[in-house]
């Protein structure tokens, strides 16, 4: 599994819906980047976290301020509890 990225509230849907403007639309941003246009929706509402490679694509299609942004990375299993 991959790595994610935990961005302040707000600034991930800030980042898919000023590429998928560029784009069009979600639908045609999820078709440009190859993932379902469910699952693009999910991380536009912020119900989940993007995997890093995603983030870093994305990134190269932002234009707003890519300095400011604070990141942290959470492993794969981040969320998972222990069995028993």
């Amino acid at each position: 599994m991959e790595q994610r990225v935990k961005l302040k509230r707000g600034v991930q849907r800030e980042i898919i819906l000023s590429v998928s403007k560029k784009e069009g639309s979600i639908r045609k941003l999820a078709i440009k980047i190859h993932i379902p246009y469910s699952t693009l929706k999910n991380y536009v509402t912020e119900d989940r976290l993007l995997p890093k490679n995603l983030f870093f694509n994305l990134l190269k299609l932002y234009k707003g301020a890519k300095e400011n942004l604070k990141i942290s990375y959470l492993n794969s299993n981040w969320g998972q509890s222990i069995g028993g």
